[in-house]
């Protein structure tokens, strides 16, 4: 007997079919790369604490499916403990494909391991938290759907009472499908709403803040106008009227010379003190962190060392003592006296040598 020759149709046929076998099994692997270098890439990207928990979720589902088949051997142990292994594998899905793992649950309701079906209620609830309603229901249904179906083959497979197998199964789907996919979607609904409310809290909270700054700030404000026309006019009046009680009483009376001259610095120190509580009260935070900072050592070491950045040469010796408390005023003159000197160095003679030098002084700070 002869074998026929093939004809160059049916060769080109198998080559074809050669052809696109090869192409869907190179498609199926290029698939399976991606799905593996994204979900490597998402264990980078997750936060430690979330890496670790999933792999204790993962080994605890393979220990709860694995462990009692120890005790209580199946009938189909080989089945049971792929089965076991398949139920871990579904847990980590739940976060980056909720919805293949809803559907990949329909198969655990119908093995042999009974004990998988206790992590059932876990992915499905978790996953469908993370799913919109209605793909969540139509993942969930499918789910049922393939329990019946893989149901109704193995009862023809095996004969035996498939009707109780039957209702069986529908209850276990029932419970461990249908109730957590509705409790999932209810959480599910309930998270965007509490985002929405955190937000919405924070903006009043802000909203809220503002506003009592902004009285806050309008109180202060016309406070200090009040005090500005109130007692500023008043403390001018005495000052200038003490000047000239002093220069008569120096031409007229000399022993009341002393006292007009306390009566003048005092009305210049009240004046004085009035402007800087006028200045505090205009202020939005009277007491920031970086008014009490300003003109402080190392403030001005700070202003040195961007100096230093910018190519200068300068020095620095700070020779105030530390018990020294100069006013704010004080601090902001160091602080605009330095640095203007600094910026007319770099502007106008870039490269010199400089020397910043702030001691104590009789009656305040030299600069």
């Amino acid at each position: 007997m002869t074998r026929p020759t093939p004809t160059p149709a049916r060769a080109a046929s198998a080559r074809a079919a050669w052809a696109r076998a090869r192409s869907g099994t190179a498609h199926v692997v290029r698939s399976v790369r991606r799905e593996a270098a994204g979900a490597w890439s998402a264990v980078r990207r997750a936060p430690r604490r979330t890496v670790v928990a999933e792999t204790l979720t993962v080994v605890l589902t393979g220990a709860l499916g694995l462990v009692p088949l120890l005790l209580l051997r199946p009938d189909r142990p080989v089945l049971a403990v792929l089965e076991a292994l398949y139920a871990a594998c579904l847990m980590p899905l739940r976060r980056h494909r909720p919805v293949q793992a809803v559907l990949g649950t329909g198969p655990l309701l119908v093995g042999p391991n009974v004990w998988v079906l206790a992590v059932v209620p876990l992915i499905v609830l978790s996953a469908t938290r993370r799913i919109a309603p209605p793909r969540a229901w139509r993942a969930a249904g499918i789910a049922c759907a393939v329990c019946v179906v893989l149901t109704v083959t193995g009862s023809l497979i095996v004969p035996g009472a498939w009707v109780e197998h039957l209702a069986g199964n529908a209850a276990s789907a029932v419970l461990l499908v249908v109730l957590p996919a509705l409790a999932g979607t209810l959480l599910g609904r309930r998270r965007p709403l509490v985002s929405l409310l955190r937000e919405r809290n924070a903006y009043l909270e802000q909203a809220r803040s503002l506003t009592a700054a902004a009285a806050r700030m309008e109180e202060r404000t016309r406070i200090a106008g009040e005090m500005h026309d109130l007692l500023g006019h008043r403390l001018s009046l005495i000052s200038v009227h003490a000047g000239a009680l002093e220069m008569a009483a120096a031409r007229q009376a000399p022993p009341l010379a002393g006292q007009a001259e306390l009566l003048r610095t005092t009305a210049g120190t009240a004046m004085e003190e009035l402007r800087d509580i006028l200045g505090l009260l205009r202020r939005e935070d009277a007491a920031s962190q970086s008014d009490r900072d300003r003109g402080t050592r190392e403030d001005i070491s700070a202003l040195v060392a961007e100096s230093r950045r910018a190519g200068v040469t300068v020095e620095l010796d700070w020779s105030v003592p530390d018990t020294a408390d100069p006013s704010p005023r004080t601090r902001q003159s160091i602080h605009r006296v330095v640095r203007e000197g600094l910026t007319n160095v770099l502007k106008h003679a870039s490269g010199a040598p400089t020397y910043v030098e702030v001691r104590s002084g009789t009656g305040g700070i030299e600069v």
